[in-house]
């Protein structure tokens, strides 16, 4: 009895260990760090969407999809990726995202406005995920303090504060 205890104990161990191997394992950046990098950051609305395989090809109803392809318009640009392909406000982008939390895949709601940084891969195609700033713009009129921050931010009020973030220590007695 107790070799089949310590038998189930191991296995468990081997499959928590195997689920955290596959298991997207970013850090998603601050909007200020976002602007001190050389990605993009953008404000994007996504328009339409369709179920892909890895290639782009459309996937037949009722049949399992591992990517979304998005059309994608773009509202405003705060910051051009630093590698010489540039967007303009009001193009549309088409992007194939992985929806799967292993490859730090997202799901996006149509005809919703996002902040998102990404990073463009060589080809010049916009590329997004969990690791970089994906936030629904929930009103467009800024009041809390937090969210005056991040509005100055994106129109340029306040510039980004680059460098390592301050942590604050707390001392207990």
């Amino acid at each position: 009895m107790e070799k089949i205890v310590m038998f189930i104990q191991c296995l468990l161990m081997l499959l928590v260990a195997i689920q955290l191997t596959s298991a997207c394992t970013c850090s998603p950046p601050t909007l200020d760090e976002a602007m001190c990098g050389s990605n993009p950051v953008l404000m994007l609305t996504a328009d339409t969407d369709a179920l892909v395989d890895s290639d782009g090809n459309l996937v037949p109803d009722g049949s399992a999809a591992d990517y979304t392809k998005y059309e994608l318009h773009i509202d405003e640009i705060y910051k051009n990726g630093s590698n010489g392909f540039t967007w303009k406000a009001g193009d549309d982008v088409e992007i194939i995202i992985p929806h799967s939390d292993d490859s730090c895949g997202v799901i996006l709601d149509l005809d919703t406005e996002y902040y998102v940084s990404g990073s463009v891969k060589e080809d010049g195609t916009l590329d997004i995920n969990k690791c970089g700033v994906i936030s629904k713009v929930e009103f467009k009129v800024l009041e809390t303090d937090e969210s005056k921050d991040i509005n100055d931010l994106l129109t340029g009020v306040r510039k980004p504060r680059c460098g390592k973030r301050r942590r604050l220590l707390r001392k207990f007695p």
